[in-house]
């Protein structure tokens, strides 16, 4: 995985995520930024990498953890409590972003950062960054509906981060409708799944016990915590399993106490809920499936990183996608309704996954690590880090 170019000695990585740090092998619902932030600090051309995430307390102390010879993770408090109202959440970004600072030091060399979300711009711009780059994952418009002061500061957090921006990246097109000037600043780059989960899956497993003498098909559903109390359909999927007859619906990744809508789909007598698992734990659970879905309410136009990993593991993936990716058409099939989704789930499971050795070439091409060099290379092409 390392990077064969020498260490550009004074450059320095922020990369800001939507969670915790994690290592390998523990719990962790972001997968993809995990993995990201993990090889952009193997390769060693930073003096120092720093892994930026909001933590769930209260209060003005910056938790540090050293992750790595010269990477480390930071967590900043929310700050003051009723973040929800914009003055409060305004008032504590600036704490958080003088935090950052302090933690960070100058920053002679240089410094980047890598931005997932676009109200991060609001703690990143005050630490002056000599390069910016914003890689797109999600419509916020779409995150945040419902929450009206949320949306209102999106507009705002989109102008400022295109003033500073050196590089917009998309895992989907549509992230780039209304933004894109059609210049190389502007880059669509779908997800993919990681190298070691693609290896992984091309391996034999016995069955999980977790789902020994579940009736087959099954359908699987893999989110994290928050998408499956907030983003995941329960009503469609409890209508669409009610509809497919014999077959076993696994949810993986539930929390500990879920909402009302989610316990009463867990509590169907053909329901499997697992709790999260590690990234690699999937494959076994996965490959001992049917059928992948991506139910979400609300799908904007991102780019499941969980569509490459059912394909990685041998599944036909159903979505309620409005756009899923083009090149993706021949293993993932599109549903709007229960009655949709239980009828991709059946043609999906009869028909099972066409032209896998097209499939197991594009899927080497569109890994993880191939997109985040991929990005990399884009923006030091278009605004190169300061000699030594």
């Amino acid at each position: 995985m390392n990077d064969s170019r020498p260490n550009r000695a004074g450059e320095e990585l922020v990369f800001f995520d939507f969670g915790p740090w994690h290592g390998p092998g523990e719990l962790h619902t972001h997968p993809l930024t995990t993995l990201m932030f993990g090889f952009l600090a193997d390769t060693r051309r930073f003096v120092r990498a720093t892994h930026v995430h909001l933590a769930r307390r209260w209060g003005a102390r910056v938790a540090v953890t050293q992750v790595h010879e010269s990477a480390w993770a930071l967590a900043l408090p929310a700050g003051l409590p009723l973040g929800r109202f914009a003055p409060l959440r305004r008032i504590n970004r600036r704490l958080q972003a003088r935090l950052l600072a302090t933690k960070l030091g100058r920053g002679d060399g240089g410094r980047l950062c890598w931005l997932l979300d676009w109200w991060q711009i609001e703690i990143a711009a005050r630490l002056h960054p000599e390069r910016l780059l914003i890689d797109c994952q999600d419509d916020p418009e779409h995150v945040f509906a419902g929450n009206c002061s949320r949306l209102a500061e999106i507009p705002g957090h989109r102008a400022a981060t295109l003033a500073h921006a050196d590089l917009v990246a998309a895992a989907h097109p549509r992230l780039l409708d209304g933004l894109s000037d059609g210049s190389r600043r502007f880059l669509p780059a779908p997800n993919g799944v990681s190298s070691e989960l693609l290896a992984r899956a091309r391996q034999l497993w016995p069955e999980p016990e977790a789902l020994a003498g579940r009736p087959r098909p099954r359908l699987v559903v893999v989110a994290g915590e928050w998408s499956f109390e907030h983003r995941v359909h329960h009503e469609l999927l409890a209508a669409a399993l009610a509809k497919l007859e014999g077959w076993t619906l696994v949810l993986i990744g539930v929390p500990r106490s879920p909402g009302r809508g989610l316990a009463t789909l867990i509590g169907h007598p053909r329901v499997v809920a697992l709790p999260l698992q590690p990234h690699l734990a999937l494959v076994p659970l996965l490959k001992a499936c049917d059928v992948g879905a991506t139910p979400y309410r609300r799908s904007g136009g991102g780019d499941a990183v969980k569509t490459y990993e059912y394909l990685a593991c041998g599944l036909p993936v159903a979505t309620l996608s409005h756009h899923p990716q083009p090149f993706l058409d021949p293993w993932v099939t599109q549903a709007s309704s229960a009655d949709e989704l239980a009828d991709a789930c059946r043609n999906l499971a009869r028909t099972g996954l066409a032209e896998p050795e097209r499939l197991s070439a594009l899927l080497a091409e569109l890994t993880i690590e191939r997109r985040t060099q991929q990005l990399l290379d884009r923006l030091d092409a278009i605004r190169p880090p300061s000699p030594i």
